[in-house]
């Protein structure tokens, strides 16, 4: 049964346009096995931050809170620099500037 007031052409379209979605869920799949792959890293950061503060950790537990800080930080300048990169200040005059280029507006 068909929904009323949507012709079958329409109907097909959007079963069409449906099925060209494959792609954007599987990068949706990628970026959330991301995200929890660095919150894994994260709480791995914080088990072995809650073990040195009872007992010194060894060098393989050293090294391995040392490599995934520094890919944590890594993540986070990355990120943050995607962000302030897509960053515009708007002035009153309507004008948009990229936030990198501020100070080199005249004004």
């Amino acid at each position: 049964m068909k929904p009323k007031g949507k012709s079958t052409e329409v109907l097909e379209k959007e079963l069409k346009d449906y099925a060209n979605l494959d792609g954007y869920f599987t990068e949706n799949e990628e970026e959330l096995a991301e995200e929890a792959m660095e919150q894994a890293n994260i709480n791995r950061i914080n088990e072995l931050t809650r073990i040195s503060r009872e007992r010194e950790l060894t060098n393989e537990e050293a090294a391995e809170r040392h490599a995934l800080r520094q890919a944590y930080l890594q993540a986070f300048r990355s990120q943050f620099r995607g962000q302030m990169d897509q960053t515009v200040v708007e002035y009153p005059d309507g004008s948009r500037v990229a936030l990198r280029d501020v100070n080199r507006k005249k004004k």
